[in-house]
């Protein structure tokens, strides 16, 4: 397939606009209020590392080893940390709580924009290309990082990854392999060697769809010279990262992280009702929350049924888009972990697959499969790309067909809209309650509040359509689904944004505060990281063990 660049600094121009325009509403809270986001790892980790390093470097030394936990531990040599990714040295220029806010904005734009220049190369128009970045970039699977900078960052880099390998199958070159391995290095040296590793394996699967497709059209030279020039690229990220990967290699043999992999990832890949909140959100949480509190990967794997219904009308021409449909079904089939067989295949199989525990994760990688293959649906649409191939019925007749299809989409969205925002606030008090057990009239509750979601989108897609056929020329339908799917995506990732002081950020230092002070004066172990929200975790730990 022969790979499409942005033509023009205006079409460049409307994608960075919309872009940063994404990036600055997710962050707005915090930007206009001088808050921060204040969850998860962001302050139970990012934030300690980050005021331990950047104090090391105010002082004009590397944070080479730490000697805070565990009675001391190589500090550098863990890529967690994120020391060797140049951008995170904002950090010493503005401190902690204003670079969290400022990164994160920078890298939601990133995501979009990477995924507006993936789309592009594989021949989708331009205002689907948008779309798709916005998409990805509200997804509930990527904007639920916010509150792990860490792992936001580095999956940042995937769509960059998928563009660079899209270029580089279309035309293998050293410089092609040297772009996709940058990207590649830059996630690595983040710190989530994970969203590396999964953008690694989304890129050998683009790779592999077109070498199939060039294969059976007879140019086996070809495939076997994009084949080696991808495997360059993963040779030159291993040498640009080398300063967080080596070492980072070298403490995981010391481990035992791999240890049990198999038994955990019978526990953390999807379930049933994580299954059901891909088509239609439980935007009160997972019946196992008590299990992924983290992430509530119920609602994060949501895309919603008109995305679905859209990408597979958009993989009608599945010759020229095998690559989308092979996204979606690696992610898909590896995010059930120990419950699926390409899963287990590849634990065995793939070098590092098994030091990788959370399958949830690779969810991610069907996302940007089903992103593609939306955009060209959307494409499609927008250009009136399936007229009727009969003669033309009368414009009587055709006006009846769509009000048969109008009338009832929009009695069916309005009644689920109505359900849903009568029933939300019984069902969200239940479901705050529910252990990991949970009763079968709380799951049905659930479960019916998550229909009435997936009713209400299948009406507006109704409506939709229905404006499609009144006017081929006019894509009111198209404009009308695009705005859906960003409201549904938008509505559904809000829940992950916590926002706080941006005093969270200061005093999370590196001789770790009044309560790691607390701790030690009490003679509990020297184990414990430090940060804001854990306070009444280690009073109980110290109440326990002194």
């Amino acid at each position: 397939m022969k790979a499409n660049l942005p033509r023009g600094l205006t079409e460049i121009s409307i994608a960075v606009l919309v872009a940063a325009a994404v990036g600055f509403a997710v962050l707005s809270p915090a930007i206009l209020t001088g808050s921060a986001p204040a969850f998860g790892d962001n302050v139970s980790f990012w934030a300690p590392s980050t005021a331990y390093w950047t104090q090391r470097a105010a002082e004009g030394e590397l944070a080479l080893w730490n000697p805070y936990i565990l009675g001391g531990m190589p500090f550098a040599a863990d890529i967690n940390h994120g020391h060797f990714y140049p951008p995170n040295w904002l950090c010493l220029v503005m401190g902690a709580a204003r670079a969290v806010v400022v990164l994160s904005a920078l890298h939601i734009a990133l995501a979009a924009f990477g995924m507006y220049l993936f789309l592009k190369s594989r021949g989708v128009r331009l205002d689907a290309a948008v779309w798709g970045g916005v998409i990805f970039a509200l997804s509930a699977s990527y904007l639920s990082l916010v509150n792990h900078l860490v792992m936001l960052e580095s999956i940042s880099y995937l769509p960059l990854v998928l563009f660079a390998a899209s270029r580089l199958a279309a035309r293998p070159s050293l410089g092609a392999s040297l772009v996709c391995g940058l990207f590649l290095a830059l996630s690595a040296l983040v710190g989530d060697v994970h969203a590396t590793y999964m953008a690694a394996l989304a890129a050998a699967a683009l790779v592999a769809s077109e070498c199939t497709g060039k294969l059976i059209s007879g140019r086996g030279g070809e495939a076997g010279r994009t084949a080696l020039f991808f495997a360059l690229a993963g040779c030159a990220a291993l040498l640009l990262a080398a300063a967080g990967v080596m070492p980072a290699v070298e403490l995981a043999r010391e481990t035992a992280r791999a240890e049990g992999a198999a038994s955990y990832a019978a526990s953390h890949g999807l379930d049933g009702p994580a299954a059901l909140g891909i088509f239609a959100p439980l935007p009160w949480g997972s019946l196992r929350d008590g299990t992924c509190w983290n992430f509530r990967w119920s609602n994060a794997v949501f895309v919603g049924l008109p995305l679905v219904l859209l990408g597979v009308y958009g993989a009608r021409r599945l010759a020229e888009r095998f690559a989308g449909v092979l996204l979606v079904v690696v992610g898909a089939a590896l995010s059930f972990g120990a419950l699926s067989p390409v899963w287990r295949l590849a634990y065995r199989l793939l070098p590092g697959f098994r030091n990788f525990r959370q399958p949830r994760e690779y969810f991610i990688i069907a996302l940007a499969g089903l992103v593609l293959l939306g955009a060209h649906g959307m494409s499609d649409l927008a250009d009136g790309a399936d007229p009727p191939k009969k003669a033309k019925p009368r414009r009587g007749r055709k006006r009846a067909v769509s009000l048969l299809i109008l009338v009832p989409s929009a009695l069916v969205a309005v009644a689920a809209g109505a359900y849903r925002l009568l029933d939300a606030p019984g069902a969200a008090a239940l479901v705050e309650r529910l252990s990991i057990e949970a009763p079968p009239g709380v799951a049905l509750t659930v479960m019916a509040a998550a229909a009435s979601t997936a009713l209400c989108s299948i009406g507006l897609a109704g409506v939709a359509v229905s404006l499609l056929r009144v006017r081929w020329r006019v894509p009111l339908g198209a404009v009308l689904l695009a705005t859906v799917i960003v409201g549904e995506f938008a509505l559904a990732s809000s829940g992950y944004l916590s926002f706080g002081p941006a005093d969270l950020y200061r005093g999370a230092p590196s001789a770790a505060g009044p309560l790691r002070e607390a701790l030690y004066s009490s003679g509990a172990p020297r184990f414990a990281p430090v940060g804001p929200g854990f306070g009444e975790y280690f009073e109980d730990y110290v109440s326990r063990n002194t």
